[in-house]
């Protein structure tokens, strides 16, 4: 898949890509061999051969024994300049890096020059969301959207799909959405931090964040409960900082004001000297960075944390935010394939896309953390 290929076969695939664009191949040509190709491109037999899988998964491409690759066919809506692209629609709905990363995945894919890519921004609330959906434009083909678990959200993404736009969901699945998605494993992000944290400090691990909407955060939230069960902490509940989801209106921005609340009386109040947070996304982590300095608490000594994504900012703290890195470049690259397959004969399924536990000082050992700044070896998982 191009979202799994490195660097170089990217940029191989995306140069041989607009060779074919440009009509230097027509359909039933031979594109050469292996050895040819990798030799025409300046890079390895190895970087030549996954490309051209790639191209056979997607039934561009076929190997034939004499001819070589033989070029199957080429869609106008991919390759043929002589037609008009297919208008892919981004949805934005938060001003962030996550949601600019998202877009650079989009615009640099390989194949992204098969689509006419435009953004359209509902950051400002569900209003904005909602006549977004109301008045999209004839002529967009695709929308690439966040669904929203809000009635009239769903209600204008279902009337689309019933018009005939082809909708692709990202970062969360919603069932009452009958279009594929792609997603992050946040289940299994939510394990790793939370068996992460109980690990390193034999501590419970108490939840900051939705437990029951969106999707994304309620696998974290079960992943959560899973790693506490597993640990032998049964009464989930009294470990749940915040107990009011249904009550929080939806909020399009990066953390509600109940949570900061919530947060800083827990910390004022709590009971044990030594505290373990798993907070559903940085924005949440990062507010409990700056309470527990308000609250003259050291986070990494006294208040341990992870996050939720991994954000820029988790590195530019002090100390800097452990978080579960999910890359939204990759989310962005992994759309336009799904794009592309949407009108093949193929059928097309859910991705998740794997997610990875970034550990530091928030939520290391204060002695891992002093001995790796004195440059003795430690062994951090």
């Amino acid at each position: 898949m191009a979202g799994k290929l490195g660097k170089v076969q990217k940029e191989m695939l995306s140069a041989l890509t607009k060779e074919i664009a440009s009509g230097h191949f027509n359909i039933g040509d031979s594109l050469g061999n292996p050895r040819s190709l990798a030799q025409r491109y300046n890079v390895s037999r190895t970087t030549a051969y996954n490309v051209i899988r790639w191209l056979e998964e997607q039934e561009l491409v076929e190997v034939q024994p004499q001819a070589g690759i033989v070029l199957k066919k080429k869609s106008p809506e991919m390759f043929d300049h002589g037609h008009e692209k297919s208008h892919l629609m981004f949805i934005r709905i938060s001003n962030d890096s996550l949601s600019v990363e998202t877009y650079e995945g989009l615009v640099n894919a390989p194949l992204a020059n098969s689509f006419k890519i435009t953004m359209t921004d509902a950051s400002s609330g569900v209003q904005a969301y909602k006549d977004i959906l109301d008045h999209v434009p004839a002529n967009v083909k695709i929308i690439v959207l966040f669904p929203l678990d809000e009635p009239e959200i769903i209600d204008g993404i279902n009337r689309l799909i019933a018009r005939g736009v082809q909708i692709i969901q990202i970062d969360r699945i919603n069932e009452a959405v009958s279009s594929p998605g792609i997603t992050f494993d946040n289940f299994s992000g939510g394990l790793q931090a939370t068996l992460h944290l109980i690990r390193e400090h034999d501590l419970p691990v108490y939840y900051l964040g939705d437990a029951c909407k969106p999707e994304s955060m309620r696998k974290r939230y079960q992943g959560w409960a899973t790693a506490m069960r597993e640990s032998g902490y049964l009464e989930l509940e009294k470990y749940r900082i915040s107990g009011f989801d249904d009550d929080i209106p939806c909020e399009l921005g990066p953390v509600h004001d109940l949570y900061r609340t919530e947060l800083e009386r827990f910390l004022t109040e709590r009971k044990r000297k030594k505290t373990a947070i798993f907070a559903s996304n940085d924005y949440i982590a990062l507010a409990g960075h700056q309470i527990a300095a308000k609250l003259d608490i050291t986070v990494g000594k006294d208040l341990f944390l992870v996050g939720f994504d991994d954000l820029e900012l988790c590195r530019r703290q002090k100390p800097r935010l452990s978080s579960v890195r999910a890359s939204h470049r990759e989310l962005g690259e992994e759309v336009i394939e799904m794009a592309v397959g949407l009108n093949s004969d193929n059928g097309i399924w859910n991705k998740v896309l794997p997610v990875e536990l970034k550990i530091r000082e928030s939520s290391r050992p204060v002695a891992k953390t002093a001995a790796r700044q004195s440059g003795t070896a430690v062994l951090v998982g």
